[in-house]
């Protein structure tokens, strides 16, 4: 298992349920983990600003979401060793959506 996963893991399980701050994600780390095509720099680059984009999303909105689904969506995308700005704000975002049809039936 990476370190780093191992350490985000540890954040995310013993942060207390009310933590009203967004995980420390080492995104640029995961860009160049994933970018492995001949386009190397405009796909990290592009990776990085996504990254920053889904941070700030993330940072306007992540009070609006039980923390119960923040611990939960920030478990998992640390699984794989590469977690992500993107992937944390598209777990949130299912999750709610997911609710949001639960309560519609």
């Amino acid at each position: 298992m990476h370190t780093g996963l191992t350490i985000f893991l540890l954040a995310v399980l013993i942060a207390p349920a009310g933590a009203q701050s967004i995980p420390s994600i080492d995104f640029e780390r995961t860009c160049r983990e994933l970018t492995h095509s001949a386009e190397r720099i405009t796909t990290f680059r592009r990776c990085v600003s996504d990254e920053k984009s889904a941070k700030d999303e993330l940072a306007r909105i992540w009070s609006s979401f039980a923390p119960s689904d923040r611990r939960e969506c920030a478990a998992l995308t640390g699984i794989g060793g590469s977690p992500s700005y993107v992937e944390l704000l598209e777990c949130l975002d299912m999750t709610r959506d997911d609710q949001s049809q639960r309560m519609k039936r």
